[in-house]
């Protein structure tokens, strides 16, 4: 009986902080959205807690970030999440900066 032939659709594996990168980022996505509905619920007076969410959220946006610009310097790998994730971090911090100028 003839062996059967194994193909693989991935050229290359996916970058390891690609996938931080991608976690990152929608953790941050969650943590932003999470704090602006709240926001719009109370009428913007939110305690202490949901600011340290915010906080937190812009400091996941720029690790994001750096892990995705890290992912991208990587040779000989898929960077499909690295571009979600820095992506993903990119529109958050932008959101983020709409709500601290506006």
């Amino acid at each position: 009986m003839a062996e059967k032939k194994k193909y693989s659709y991935i050229k290359y594996p996916y970058s390891r902080a690609g996938w931080i990168s991608f976690v990152l980022g929608i953790l941050s996505a969650l943590m932003t959205v999470t704090v602006v509905i709240q926001a719009v619920r109370s009428s913007g007076n939110t305690g202490i807690f949901l600011a340290s969410v915010g906080f937190s959220a812009v400091v996941f946006d720029i690790m994001g970030i750096v892990f995705s610009l890290l992912s991208l310097s990587e040779k000989e790998k898929n960077h499909l999440f690295a571009w979600i994730g820095g992506g993903l971090s990119l529109l958050s911090l932008a959101l983020w900066a709409v709500i601290v100028l506006v």
